[in-house]
């Protein structure tokens, strides 16, 4: 079994800890750890673009792109929303749109890509203080159904 299986083997969806972990995992990344937006650069287009941190493990990225689709339609009540609906966010692969922050310290090794991690120095990779991992569940059902 991958390390990855590991890390989310035995987690269900739908179960609160699967929206624990997440909730830990946005909380230990933080603002300096999430994606930052531009806009499009297509006249009149309504579509933000999403910087993704190159640091980033792919399975964090995965659970991000779930969670912004995860968008509840109705109040609790079951009234429409109010206000404007958020934009759509996408995500491309073409290597451009890469944020130039420097990675965060100090977060658990699920939360660190691999690739770059392997391309640190012993000193760099030291200095970054890497915890030991944690679950990073991808939820297959909306929290808000």
């Amino acid at each position: 079994m991958t390390r990855e299986g590991v890390i989310s083997a035995g987690m269900k969806t739908n179960d609160k800890d699967v929206w624990e972990a997440l909730h830990d995992m946005h909380t230990a990344l933080g603002i300096d750890g999430g994606s930052s937006d531009e806009s499009d650069c297509e006249p009149n287009s309504k579509k933000v673009i999403v910087r993704e941190k190159p640091w980033r493990n792919r399975r964090v990225k995965a659970a991000y792109k779930v969670i912004d689709n995860f968008t509840p339609k109705v109040t609790g009540l079951g009234r429409q929303l109010p206000g404007n609906p958020g934009r759509p966010r996408e995500r491309r692969e073409d290597g451009l749109h890469m944020s130039q922050d420097a990675a965060l310290c100090g977060l658990s090794e699920s939360y660190y890509d691999e690739i770059f991690m392997n391309s640190l120095s012993p000193i760099r990779l030291q200095g970054l203080g890497v915890k030991p991992p944690k679950l990073v569940p991808i939820p297959t059902s909306s929290p808000f159904v």
